[in-house]
């Protein structure tokens, strides 16, 4: 579900349809009103995208859960798939692979096959989000997303962050990721919190939002910070360049204020720069044979490192 994602639209839809065909992709609008945006709607619709244009009231936000929901049920009735992948607007599908991350449809429909049977739901649990002002560069944050298979579908949340399956309890977690648009301007940032928290929270009254818990709580503390402030949050974190997604991007003609420029290089290796040092480069085999334990658990080195080994202080190689 979206609504007048300007800059975001596009560059999803033409992702998400090079992974899996237009044909395969569901847009729920949530009452745009932008002309670009519907423009872009009408013309992915051309090419095979289905796209939903009743739900215009702040309750089919609320439940925007419910909404996805029947989609997947009607798929269901359907037949013909494997996996429906709620998602928002703003976060792109990629995969942790031996070396790092990537965006490769071959190795995602191949991660995907192996999936194929699993009655569990299956989990997302790293997001990495576009680092404030720093284009192609990341922040991981464990942030756990999900999706099913077909025919398993028992509810869905709010935020797609729990869905259970109703032919087994518990959920398989996966190499999948999301890397996460969620860090626009601070001005649009804001506007578009208030779009989503109308009717939730009075968002003119400090007083209500610092106490507000419910749906998207987690938008309230944007009302609260300084531009300096904003840009400031990844000085004094992990940040990752990916540039396969970057390469990927600029190749399907997004736009590179956003997404990155591709470095000169022809590397896709992924890039890490902690505070205060310069970038280097991850190594999955190096960081394996430093981290015997990772290797003996299976767990995707990037993955692990993102998760745990960051925190650990574990060495890179």
């Amino acid at each position: 579900m979206q609504r007048d994602e300007t800059q975001l639209l596009e560059p999803w839809l033409r992702h998400h349809g090079l992974l899996f065909g237009f044909e395969n992709l569901v847009v729920l609008d949530h009452d745009s009103r932008e002309a670009g945006v519907l423009a872009t709607l009408a013309r992915y619709e051309r090419a095979g995208v289905r796209i939903e244009r009743a739900h215009a009231g702040p309750r089919d936000f609320l439940d925007k859960g419910l909404h996805v929901a029947r989609v997947i049920a009607e798929l269901d009735r359907a037949g013909g798939y494997d996996f429906a992948l709620p998602v928002d607007c703003d976060e792109f599908l990629a995969l942790f692979d031996a070396d790092g991350l990537t965006c490769g449809r071959d190795a995602i429909h191949a991660a995907l096959d192996a999936l194929v049977g699993e009655r569990r739901a299956l989990g997302i649990e790293l997001s990495l989000g576009n680092a404030v002002g720093r284009p192609g560069w990341f922040v991981a944050d464990v942030l756990p997303k999900g999706f099913l298979a077909a025919d398993t579908l028992l509810d869905l949340d709010h935020g797609y962050h729990r869905p259970r399956s109703r032919r087994a309890e518990g959920t398989r977690w996966t190499r999948f990721c999301y890397l996460h648009f969620h860090n626009k301007p601070l001005p649009t940032l804001i506007e578009h919190a208030r779009r989503k928290l109308d009717g939730l929270v009075d968002h003119h009254d400090p007083e209500a939002l610092r106490r507000y818990d419910g749906i998207n709580y987690h938008l309230v503390p944007y009302f609260f910070l300084t531009e300096a402030q904003y840009h400031a949050i990844p000085d004094r974190m992990l940040t990752l360049q990916v540039p396969g997604f970057t390469r990927l991007s600029a190749a399907l003609g997004t736009d590179g204020l956003l997404f990155g420029t591709p470095p000169a290089d022809d590397g896709d290796r992924v890039r890490l720069r902690r505070p205060g040092e310069a970038p280097v480069a991850f190594g999955g085999d190096a960081y394996l044979a430093a981290n015997p334990d990772v290797r003996a658990a299976g767990v995707a080195p990037l993955q692990h490192y993102l998760r745990h080994g960051w925190a650990e202080g574990r060495p890179l190689g």
